[in-house]
């Protein structure tokens, strides 16, 4: 049996236009990103995250990130593990072993700030690296919050 499938002319425009978005973004793959991730000992997963530029118009007191929590994220992935077989043995653990983090964008200041509930997160910490290399955020607008406190601060404080 024959069917004569054809796509409408707004279907048709609906697909042109993104089409045209895809090429205007083609390129900028490594322009900065907010969003949430995990950390173990030495890598970063569970990363979920968003351009900048795509989403300015969600700021919230000039404040931008994403609007997902980890607790979400934890357990689709603990879903996809069960529902794909796969084995990440990270997600039978629990969350509350590994580091979260969440990186919001100060649009007023332009400063992006690594939010995490790991005082041992410093700039001269590998992951810090990891952080800036996956989220495309540049070392010299950047800073490290500890529950509220500057994490430099937390150690001058410290000394």
């Amino acid at each position: 049996m024959e069917t004569n499938i054809q796509i409408s002319d707004f279907d048709q425009n609906q697909y042109q236009e993104a089409l045209e978005l895809m090429q205007k973004n083609r390129g900028h793959y490594n322009d900065p990103k907010v969003g949430i991730f995990f950390m173990d000992s030495c890598d970063i997963f569970g990363v979920r995250k968003q351009y900048i530029k795509d989403i300015m118009h969600l700021a919230k007191n000039n404040l931008l990130t994403l609007d997902v929590v980890h607790q979400d994220i934890w357990n689709e992935e603990v879903n996809k593990q069960y529902r794909y077989r796969k084995i990440d043995d990270r997600f039978y653990k629990n969350i509350s072993e590994y580091t979260e983090g969440r990186i919001f964008y100060d649009i007023g200041n332009n400063t992006y700030i690594i939010y995490t509930n790991d005082i041992n997160l410093t700039k001269i910490n590998i992951r810090y690296h990891i952080i800036l290399e996956e989220f495309d955020i540049p070392d010299a607008n950047t800073i490290i919050i500890y529950k509220g406190k500057l994490v430099d601060s937390i150690y001058e404080d410290n000394k």
